[in-house]
């Protein structure tokens, strides 16, 4: 199987595709249709996918690939529900088009581990599908009758042993209908879902043929890199624009809204450029906010804020007259970063008559739009393509690097443009996973069950500012998942509320977005009432678990990291959380070696992800999950001064180190009974209260507040 990233307008010249190929499209919900037209037609490159007379299969992937294994995954169902070799499927990421918008979005974009979930069904349907039509066709070449054939690894094989390959009866089956209803094959069927296959966008990763959105070169291309208000919503107040011209290599300055560009020959020349026009700026929506302020405007909103119910069961009046005992617990969280590998870019070439783009972007259909709105051209006349994504984590859902590079390509005179953010830029103009605060009161009966359960978090919305809409009488759903009716809890007379702090500091989807904070809220919650009923933690969670699947994946992980029993000098600490279709379960264990010194030893976690595709891909999210969550909750943190962000690289914003990795020991449970949950966000929430609930374990005093390093604690 060979990946690559190409373009529509390259896919013709690069794989040689003529009108006597088969090829198969696809409009969710509707049934498959097959397409075929001349090369070069529209409604050719808006397939699925398509054989070439060679037996290659191009099949186009609809969700960006940011390292979460979008494309071997969903090229691994096609190819096993097609009977496809699958060294002869070419995975390439689709167009924008209202052929790939996700179902469970209804727009083209990629998050909320969503692929494998949105894509199963409609894959297997296609791959059925085809698998079907080549078995006709392969009957007809062959002169005998389908019902005495199979298809077997590309090639369609009758009873008496005689066999012909695919790329024999393309033309054959290009002529064919679409069959009204096909069988989807069993499990026992599979060749290669459920396995092991090889990440085959990894080698071209590693010997750098891969197309990241930086990578994008076009004959005359200049390189654009921007600065804008320290201040959030701040403006341009001066600048020596002549200084900037004076650079070599600098051919513009180009005002933005809340800043400016440089544009040049290179990246190099336009940073020159950029210091030599120093810039200064005045205003801004939180100009003179700095940590404090920030902090005791938090408090102000969760003290007297307007609290809307999340959700409401029981009474709590009657749930607190059985109880004898009662905890009040209050845990916080700060703003955090995405601080993606690859920082932000887009590539833009605006002219009167088109918009082309090449961008790494999870949220096509947006970018679309904005560039629509922006140029002034209708979408048909907006190409967008998708390069692959120097990781994602929600940061790459927003648009606005795509509205930099529109921008500057029309105001330079439709020149081509690829705009690229410093690391200072990209870490100080985020739109940050927000700080949340939450208070908990907990009634606990004579037997340390919960009676009562009382939450408010307050925290920032996300959605009323991107999907307004979705925030019904004050509540933002995003701000309270994990915590409410979905909470993993039997939790009799549960009074969850939220409270919406206005901030001018712009939030975002961080990776597991609300699940990120609530899982900490309600874990670090759950283990308090253990300890103070006297209960291990673990069997208390299983006392008041109410979630199925989740309780298995306890079992599993208790047993695996042998809980209870760790050796001398190790202290263990346990977490379970489901978000995204899937559930996970996990044991810290950490060891104290000096003073305020944390090692963490081993994290030995469990995923329950339901019909999985390739178990080594969710292992990999697990592992990454695990130690970007570990960053944040050791390390992250954002803080302000003067309304700008303080941190602007890796030496302020720091990453777990090598030395600090911890042995991770991940086992995915096979639960081919449910469909597909998600697992590139998953691993992350369990990971912060394990981690805390270890440390009381070991200190016997209870972290409340991340990240560890503002408590004193130091990793090693």
């Amino acid at each position: 199987m060979k990946i690559e990233n190409i373009s529509r307008r390259d896919f013709f010249r690069k794989t040689g595709v003529t009108a006597g190929a088969f090829a198969l499209a696809f409009s969710f919900p509707a049934t498959p249709k097959r397409a075929l037209a001349a090369q070069g037609e529209s409604d050719f490159i808006a397939t699925w996918l398509q054989i070439d007379e060679e037996g290659l299969v191009h099949l186009w992937i609809p969700a960006s690939e940011m390292g979460q294994g979008s494309l071997p995954s969903l090229a691994q169902i096609l190819a096993d529900e097609m009977e496809a070799d699958y060294e002869r499927i070419r995975a390439l990421t689709a167009p924008k088009g209202d052929a790939y918008k996700n179902p469970m979005f209804g727009m083209q974009a990629t998050g909320g581990s969503t692929s494998v979930r949105a894509w199963w069904n409609p894959l297997r349907e296609i791959g059925a599908n085809v698998r079907m039509m080549m078995i006709e066709a392969g009957a007809q070449k062959m002169g005998v009758r389908p019902s005495d054939c199979r298809a077997y690894n590309h090639r369609v094989v009758h009873s008496s042993g005689k066999s012909v390959d695919y790329a024999e009866i393309v033309s054959i089956a290009a002529g064919l209908s679409v069959p009204e209803k096909v069988a989807l094959k069993e499990r026992h069927e599979h060749r290669y879902i459920g396995k092991a296959m090889p990440r085959v966008d990894l080698p071209a990763k590693v010997n750098g043929s891969a197309q990241f959105g930086i990578d994008v070169d076009l004959p005359e291309l200049l390189v654009a890199t921007v600065m804008t208000s320290p201040a959030f919503g701040g403006e341009l107040e001066s600048m020596d624009q002549e200084a900037a011209m004076k650079v070599r290599g600098v051919k513009h300055v180009v005002e933005i809204p809340n800043g400016v560009a440089v544009v040049a020959t290179g990246y190099w020349q336009a940073q020159k450029g950029l210091r030599a026009l120093n810039p200064s700026f005045q205003g801004g929506a939180s100009k003179g906010m700095d940590d404090a302020q920030i902090e005791v405007a938090l408090r102000k909103d969760a003290d007297n804020g307007k609290a809307v119910p999340a959700h409401v069961s029981g009474d709590l009046a009657t749930g607190r007259q059985k109880a004898v005992q009662s905890l009040e617990m209050e845990y916080q969280v700060p703003y955090l970063a995405h601080s993606t590998m690859e920082p932000m870019n887009a590539t833009a070439w605006v002219t009167k008559e088109f918009a082309k783009i090449w961008a790494p972007t999870q949220a096509q259909t947006p970018s679309v739009m904005i560039a629509s709105g922006i140029s002034g051209l209708p979408p048909e006349k907006v190409e967008l393509n998708t390069t692959f994504l120097g990781t994602g984590l929600g940061r790459r859902f927003e648009g606005d690097f795509i509205q930099q590079a529109v921008l500057i390509s029309m105001k330079i005179g439709g020149k081509p443009v690829k705009v690229v953010w410093s690391r200072e830029e990209d870490m100080r103009h985020d739109f940050y996973r927000p700080q949340a605060l939450s208070r908990f009161r907990v009634d606990l009966d004579q037997s340390g069950m919960p009676v009562a359960w009382e939450n408010r978090i307050t925290t920032p919305s996300i959605f009323s500012r991107v999907f307004p809409g979705m925030v019904k009488g004050g509540l933002d759903r995003a701000a309270v998942e994990g915590a409410a009716k979905d909470a993993d809890y039997e939790l009799p007379n549960q009074h969850t509320e939220y409270v919406l702090h206005e901030s001018p500091i712009p939030v975002g989807f961080w990776r597991s977005v609300g699940h990120s904070f609530n899982a900490f809220f309600m874990e670090s919650a759950i283990d308090e009432a253990a300890h103070a009923s006297g209960s291990d933690p673990y069997d208390y969670r299983m006392r008041v678990m109410k979630t199925p699947r989740l309780r298995k994946a306890l079992e599993m992980v208790a047993e695996k990291a042998n809980w209870g029993s760790a050796p001398t000098g190790i202290f263990q600490g346990i977490a379970a959380h489901s978000s995204f279709g899937s559930f996970v379960a996990q044991v810290v264990e950490v060891s104290l070696p000096g003073e305020n010194q944390i090692k963490v030893e081993r994290v030995v976690c469990v995923a329950d992800c339901g019909t999985y595709v390739n178990p080594q891909i969710i292992q990999m999210q697990m592992e990454g999950g695990i130690l970007f969550g570990l960053t944040a909750a050791a390390f992250g943190d954002i803080n302000f001064e003067d309304g700008a962000v303080k941190q602007g690289n890796f030496d302020s914003y720091r990453m777990v180190k090598q030395k600090e990795v911890p042995t991770i020991e991940v086992y995915v449970m096979d639960n081919y009974e449910e469909g597909p949950g998600g697992f590139g966000e998953p691993g992350v929430p369990p990971i912060a209260p394990a981690l805390t609930n270890a440390l009381f374990a070991a200190t016997g005093n209870r972290v409340r507040s991340l990240p560890l390093s503002k408590q004193g604690f130091e990793l090693v």
